[in-house]
């Protein structure tokens, strides 16, 4: 089953990057959904746990598979990447920002099997570096006039998007674990 059901996933992708912000739209929606399913399947009962497995399939998908294709194309297609962006090619700081998403995408499938405390610090830095990616990317904007299509659209849309999706499951987290169920989540 799983043979015909990947195959279908890429097909689905790759039809919706010809929507403009599609791509984004699906691996939101592919995600949300996933998690969904999950939840259901399992017959998730606790508001708590249904929401830290959504967080915990944000953080798996987009910061373990994302941030590993962020590193594959920062790291081996830098040039490529680099003129998409609208930056100098050879620049180290490509490398270095590979090894970041290197790190967080190892950090966030490993968050498979060690969950709560590390999904909660991985969407913490995912946030800060999506808002900050926003903000590096809408200054380019305004000082350089750079329009180029990875400086913009759905790159720029995803650094907010992801980080308010993140943003939104951590406050609902902390709502229903420390408001309404009286419990203390840091230990």
């Amino acid at each position: 089953m799983l043979w015909q059901i990947i195959p279908l996933t890429f097909f689905i992708h790759w039809l919706s990057t010809l929507v403009p912000y599609g791509s984004l739209i699906y691996i939101t929606l592919f995600t949300f959904l996933a998690a969904l399913i999950h939840i259901e399947l399992k017959k998730v009962e606790s508001k708590e746990d249904k929401i830290i497995i959504m967080l915990w399939y944000f953080v798996v998908i987009i910061g373990g598979f994302g941030s590993l294709r962020n590193f594959v194309g920062h790291f081996f297609l830098s040039d490529m990447v680099a003129e998409s962006i609208g930056w100098q090619k050879g620049t180290p700081f490509q490398i270095e920002l590979a090894f970041y998403h290197l790190g967080v995408s190892i950090a966030s499938l490993l968050a498979i099997w060690l969950r709560k405390n590390l999904i909660i610090g991985i969407a913490i830095i995912k946030i800060i570096f999506g808002l900050g990616a926003a903000y590096v990317h809408f200054k380019d904007i305004v000082e350089n006039e750079n329009y180029s299509p990875s400086n913009t659209g759905v790159v720029l849309a995803g650094n907010i998007v992801m980080p308010l999706i993140f943003i939104f499951l951590l406050i609902l987290f902390w709502w229903v674990s420390v408001l309404e169920n009286k419990q203390t989540i840091w230990f």
